[in-house]
C-alpha cells in the first residue's frame, strides 16, 4: 500500500503546476498514522536562501490524496541543497523521533519528500525513489513493535516535462 501512495505521490505531483518559467518545487507528506499525527510533527526547508517552517496547523489534507497529510508546496532556488528537518514531539516538548535529509536542488524539479512511520526494515527501493533514511523513535509508546523506525523518502519528477509513471 505504502508503495502504490509514494508511487502516486511522485506520478500525481507532477501536474501539480506548470509554468513556463523553468523552478523547483518541494512538498512534504505525513502517512496518516494513529501514533505519530500531524499535532505532533514540525518540518523545516530550506534552500540556502529561505527557510520554510511548517507545524501541526499547517500540515493537513489533500483532496487528491487519501491516506496521507501534506506541508503546502513551496519554491525553492534551483541549484545547491534541499535539507528537510523533521521533529516529532509529544505535547510537553519531548521528542519522539528527529532526523535530517539533503537532497541536490535541480532547475525544473519536483521534490516530493515522505514522513512514514515502518515496522521492520524495508525491502528496497519504492518506484520513483531517489533516496530514504531511516530514523530512530525514541519513545517507545509510539511504536508497535521494537524494530518500528521513521523512514524518510525522496523522489521528484521534472515540472516542464514529467516522466509518466
Amino acid at each position: 500500500m505504502r508503495v502504490l501512495v509514494f508511487i502516486l505521490l511522485v506520478a500525481t505531483s507532477m501536474s501539480w503546476s506548470c509554468s513556463e518559467d523553468p523552478k523547483s518545487l518541494a512538498r512534504v507528506n505525513l502517512d496518516k498514522d494513529t501514533l505519530m499525527t500531524p499535532s505532533m510533527l514540525h518540518v523545516t526547508l530550506r534552500d540556502g536562501r529561505s527557510m520554510w517552517q511548517f507545524g501541526p496547523d499547517d500540515i493537513g489534507p489533500d483532496s487528491r490524496f487519501t491516506g496521507q497529510w501534506w506541508t503546502p508546496e513551496i519554491e525553492t532556488i534551483s541549484d545547491g541543497t534541499l535539507t528537510m528537518e523533521f521533529r516529532f514531539e509529544m505535547p510537553n516538548g519531548k521528542v519522539i523521533s528527529i532526523g535530517e535529509v539533503s537532497m541536490p536542488l535541480r532547475e525544473d524539479w519536483r521534490w516530493g519528500i515522505g514522513i512514514h512511520r515502518l515496522s521492520g526494515p524495508r525491502d528496497g527501493k519504492w518506484f520513483g525513489e531517489s533516496g530514504s533514511q531511516s530514523f530512530e523513535i525514541m519513545e517507545p509508546t509510539f511504536t508497535v513493535s521494537d524494530s518500528d523506525s521513521v523512514w524518510v523518502t525522496w523522489g521528484g519528477n521534472f515540472i516542464s516535462n514529467p516522466v509518466d509513471y
